[in-house]
C-alpha cells in the first residue's frame, strides 16, 4: 500500500500496559517545522551546559499532534470511586472538552511514545549498507 500524502487522521495502536488493553490514539502528520523543531529542541546548550530534553520534547510534540483517541479507551475517576468513560469525539455521547488535560495528567507515558512513534519512529530502513564491505 502506498504512503497517502493528505491529511488523513492516522492512528497509533498501542498495547497498554497499566490497563492491559489495545488503546487508540489519532494524530495527524508533523509539518517539516516541527520535524525540524523537535530533533533541534531535545539538546539544549546554553554556554558549558548541555541539557538533555528528550522526555519533556516528546510530551511537547507528541500533544501537538495528538488529535483523539477511540471512544471508550479512557475512563476518568468520579467522585463516587467509579469512573466515567470519556471521549475526543464531540460527536460522541462521552465527549469531554477536557479530554487533552486528563491524558495528560493520567497518562502521559502514552503521549510520551506517540511524540516518539511519530518524531523518531514512523519509518525504518530495511535495507541497510554494509559498512564493513570494501
Amino acid at each position: 500500500m502506498a504512503r497517502r500524502l493528505n491529511a488523513t487522521q492516522n492512528e497509533l495502536k498501542i498495547h497498554d500496559n497499566v490497563s492491559d488493553s489495545t488503546i487508540v490514539m489519532y494524530y495527524r502528520q508533523p509539518t517539516a517545522s516541527e520535524i525540524a523543531e523537535y530533533q533541534n529542541k531535545q539538546i539544549e546548550r546554553k554556554r558549558n551546559k548541555v541539557t538533555f530534553r528528550q522526555g519533556e520534547i516528546r510530551i511537547e510534540y507528541g500533544n501537538k499532534v495528538l488529535t483523539g483517541f477511540r471512544d471508550g479507551d479512557f475512563e476518568i475517576p468520579r467522585e463516587d470511586g467509579g469512573y466515567l468513560a470519556i471521549a475526543s469525539d464531540p460527536k460522541s455521547p462521552d465527549y469531554n472538552e477536557e479530554w487533552r488535560k486528563h491524558v495528560n495528567k493520567y497518562a502521559p507515558d502514552l503521549v510520551s511514545l506517540l511524540g516518539a512513534y511519530v518524531f523518531e519512529g514512523s519509518a525504518e530502513i530495511t535495507d541497510a549498507v554494509d559498512l564493513d564491505k570494501d
